[in-house]
């Protein structure tokens, strides 16, 4: 007797994705899985360097027009220069994947009209906890990472700094809440 192989939407020899700010399973042809993994590829570059690129604009812009201008009215501007590149990056990356994401639930979308969704998809926590880095090689080096960025002196300003370690820190504290504190049933 055979074995069954694969789950039980891919059984049948269809490809799955997820689709959607709720990540609903749709059994699809290989080719339309394809044509959805090249799309989500693109559009992430393309968010990434429009994100990148709008933020250097704006720090140009913040750096030339606003603190010569405001710069002796508001010391704040002047004082803290460190920290407006980690808030005008962080923004302009957050809001550029926010808007991959919102254009790829809508492409995903299109692409499965007419199709029966396999399943209801996933809350919020739940798609957390499936991209978290929950295993313990993860977590120790990014513990490693975090720890050089903030006890080792290297040659990166402190908006820099702080950058790095938010992000790195974000990523190691929600491996540990998904590992220890919020586990899932196995």
């Amino acid at each position: 007797m055979d074995q069954m192989q694969g789950t039980p939407i891919t059984r049948s020899g269809g490809y799955m994705i997820r689709v959607g700010w709720r990540a609903v399973a749709y059994s699809v042809e290989r080719a339309v899985e394809e044509k959805y993994r090249r799309l989500q590829i693109i559009l992430l570059i393309l968010a990434v360097g429009l994100g990148g690129g709008a933020a250097l604009l704006v720090y140009h812009l913040f750096l030339t027009v606003i603190i010569p201008l405001a710069g002796h009215r508001l010391p704040m501007l002047v004082n803290y220069v460190n920290i407006w590149p980690l808030l005008i990056y962080g923004t302009a990356l957050v809001s550029a994947l926010f808007f991959y994401r919102l254009i790829m639930a809508v492409v995903g979308k299109r692409m499965v009209r007419g199709l029966e969704a396999k399943d209801a998809g996933f809350g919020f926590m739940e798609q957390r906890r499936r991209v978290a880095w929950v295993k313990r090689r993860w977590l120790i080096v990014l513990a490693l990472i975090l720890a050089l960025i903030i006890f080792v002196p290297v040659e990166f300003k402190n908006g820099q700094r702080l950058f790095m370690a938010l992000l790195f820190g974000y990523l190691f504290f929600e491996g540990l809440f998904f590992r220890y504190i919020n586990a899932a049933k196995k």
